[in-house]
This record gives C-alpha cells, structure tokens and sequence, in this order.
C-alpha cells in the first residue's frame, strides 16, 4: 500500500528567493549546444548507458537548439554547455505531453506522493519555500522529467520549510520509505552535510540543485547542479559597466541574508569557493575602475526587505547609478525611486519576472535594466537527468555548471498572459497547459 506522504501543507507567499548559484567545476564531457546541434544530441546519447538512455525522448536538432536558446533567453548559447544539460531538457523537450500525462503530474504535485508506472526506481524530491509560482513551477519541472523515465514508478515530494530539523526528519522518512535517489532545493549549504550524508551511506544517492555545498559536497552528495557564484558575480559587473559606460559611476549591491554562501562564498579564495560580491568587485578593479561600490545592504530576499533597503540607500544619501541584486525582483526597488520622486538608477539583477518588464515598460524604458541569460530553474530537471544517470552505474561529475552571460531586458520578453510574477521565460519544455495549471493553483 501506498504509504501517505508527511509532506508540509502549502501556503500562499509571495517569492523573493535567493537566486541559488553555486562554486562548481566543469562537468566532464563538454559538448557545443549552438552551431552543431545535431552532432551534439548525438555524442549526448552515444556516452549514456543503455539502461538510463534506452527509449528516451529524442529531441529533433530544431527542438534542441529551439529549448537550448530559451535557457539563454533568446540569446546566443554559450560554447560548452555540459552534456547533461543538453540530455536533461532535451528529454523535456521531445516529450510529447499528453492530456494523461499532464493530469498525472498534477495530480503528484497536489499530492505529495504518487505512482507514475511499474517502473523499480522511487524519486526523492524535496523542494525549497516558501511555495508559491516560481517555486511551485521548479517542483513541476522535477516531476515532469521524473515522468520522461520509465524506470520510476513512483514520486515521493516534500518541502523543507527552511528549517533543517525538518530537512532531516523528512530524508530519514525517504530513506524509510524506500526511495532510490533524491533530488533536493538544499537551502543549508553545508549546514545540512550530515543530513544528505545519512543518505548517501545508506547507499541512496542525492543531487541537489540551486542552492548547493559547493567544494565541500564533495563525497557527500552525488552531484549539484547550479552555476558558479563568483562567474554570476562577473556577469553582473559587465552589465554594469555597459549600462554606465565609460565614466563609470557608483553602485550599490544587494544581496539576501548575512553570510550567505551566494554572496560571501565558501570561505576560500578560488573562484569555485568565493561568492559573488567579491567577483563583482574585482571585476571593477580589473576592468572598469571608474565603477565603484559604495553601498551593500541586505534585502531578506523579500519585496518589504527591497524596500526597506532601498530606503535607507537613499537616506543616506548616497547616489547610485546602478544596483546589482543577487535575485530577480525590482518592482519595488523602482517604486521606491519613484515615490521618492528621484531616477530609477540601473537595475542588474539574475534573471527577470514578468512584472520587472511590466515595470520597465510602465517608466517608458528611462532606465537600463539587465539581466542574466541562464535561466536558474532549468537546474531541477537537469538535476533528475544526473541522479538518473548515477542511479543507472554511470559516474557523474560532483558539479554540473551552467554557463553565465548578462543581456539587456526587451519588451518583448513581458508576457500579459503570464501572472505577474512569473520568471519570463518560464522553464523551457514543459507543456502550457501545466504552467497554466502551476499558476492557477
């Protein structure tokens, strides 16, 4: 009998959650995701074992590089994509979605526990909060690559509430419960080591996803797939000094709590282990030294924490002309400016919702808004891909990075379809009807 799921009950808030970027080594095999897509889905399955990689969606040339484009925001695709990107959405991608499998989706997602087929292998997946569009649509990502392997029969999902007393009891019930491999939003950095450990000597493999261990995940966690902090941090200074020019000009950064691993790093001084503030400003000295930061508040990754550091920016009186922000959101960052009746300085910040556009176009485009053109969601499903791969005997490397690059915001990217709040654009491959349904609910 189907054992009932502990799962946490989920609340509606709104999301402004740190964007989990993470210290990561090149991932092995390295295929071109642009310019020879056909060659590169084809070297992508020739390296997979025939039991993970038998009867897999199989993408045309067109749909991959098309999927591949759009984790890149329409933007051309970095050389060296990892080739377990490349596998994981192009299985998303050739999937052809049913209405039953659609429905079956949702119904594991408004579950909590569900069984997908007769395949042996059960899925571990704990998601991050608070729960809410683009948290909820990350999960619906795991689930649906989950369905493209019929080697899982069944999905066992939670939420750690943030809280790691609540991480471990919830591993522990998975390891009881039987579960082949788990795929985890880790929001504890290496606080949660012996948590995922416990699974691993269990002989229960795990991939985290966003926010991750970096170097120290090493042995303890199958894989982590997310993207390197201190290359986020380098990325987010280039489309400072192209939005500044020349003279350059001051800056204020933004980052969500003290000490957290995104911004502050690992405690070492490579660039796998340092965080992004310090890349950002190195990147200045180095290149642009007309740029100069003068500010970093702390936002809680929240709108009211946005605000609140907003506020004080302009009390104090110092003038900005752009502000880097580790997470997406800057609606209230410009509505602050305006109440103040002053400029909207430039905003840079990783990945944009749809309401930033909205917002940008509403101020009649007055100030530069960029963003990165890796868009951070796609690390779940490319997280199942790994974990499968392991589960099915192939070595997997301990990091899968995905490569950084910073683009202007366009018009056309708002989307009046999409709720407000909605990561534009939504996660490559997964069918509309789902999103829509994500969104509803």
């Amino acid at each position: 009998m189907e054992q009932p799921s502990q799962r946490q009950p989920r609340r509606v808030a709104r999301r402004i959650w740190w964007r989990p970027i993470a210290v990561l080594a090149a991932a092995g095999t390295l295929v071109a995701a642009c310019g020879s897509t056909s060659s590169s889905s084809s070297a992508v399955r020739a390296s997979g074992s025939s039991n993970v990689l038998s009867g897999a969606p199989k993408a045309t040339a067109a749909e991959q590089s098309a999927i591949l484009k759009q984790i890149y925001w329409g933007g051309p695709v970095p050389p060296g994509l990892s080739k377990y990107v490349v596998n994981g959405m192009d299985r998303l991608a050739a999937t052809k979605w049913t209405s039953a499998k659609e429905a079956l989706a949702e119904h594991c997602f408004t579950a909590g526990s569900c069984t997908v087929g007769s395949g042996k292998d059960t899925l571990g997946i704990l998601s991050a909060v608070p729960p809410d569009g683009w948290v909820d649509m990350v999960e619906m990502s795991t689930i649906l690559e989950a369905l493209t392997y019929p080697q899982i029969g069944k999905i066992i999902i939670d939420t750690n509430n943030a809280d790691i007393s609540t991480t471990t009891s919830q591993i522990h019930a998975m390891i009881s419960q039987g579960v082949t491999g788990i795929v985890s939003f880790d929001v504890f950095g290496t606080a949660a080591k012996a948590t995922y450990q416990a699974a691993t000597s269990a002989g229960i493999p795990v991939v985290l996803y966003q926010d991750i261990m970096g170097p120290s995940g090493k042995g303890v966690v199958a894989s982590q797939v997310a993207v390197s902090y201190c290359q986020l941090g380098q990325a987010l200074a280039q489309g400072a000094a192209k939005a500044l020019g020349s003279k350059g000009g001051n800056v204020a950064l933004y980052t969500g709590v003290a000490g957290n691993a995104q911004a502050y790093g690992f405690g070492g001084t490579s660039p796998l282990e340092r965080g992004w503030l310090s890349c950002a400003k190195q990147w200045f000295a180095q290149h642009q030294p007309n740029i100069h930061a003068v500010d970093t508040s702390l936002t809680d990754w929240t709108e009211g924490g946005n605000v609140s550091a907003t506020s004080a920016l302009i009390s104090s009186g110092k003038k900005v002309n752009a502000i880097l922000y580790d997470d997406a959101t800057f609606t209230t960052v410009i509505s602050t400016y305006q109440n103040a009746h002053l400029p909207v300085p430039a905003l840079i910040g990783w990945g944009q919702e749809n309401d930033d556009v909205q917002a940008w176009i509403g101020a009649n485009k007055s100030f530069p808004m960029d963003f990165s053109s890796y868009y951070g969601a796609v690390d779940a499903p490319v997280a199942v891909s790994v974990l499968m791969d392991k589960i099915g005997g192939q070595s997997v490397p301990n990091e899968v990075n995905f490569p950084v690059v910073e683009y202007p915001v366009a018009a056309n990217l708002y989307n009046s379809a999409l709720a407000p709040h909605t990561r534009v654009p939504t996660i490559p491959g997964m069918p509309s009807a789902v999103v829509n349904w994500v969104f509803r609910h």
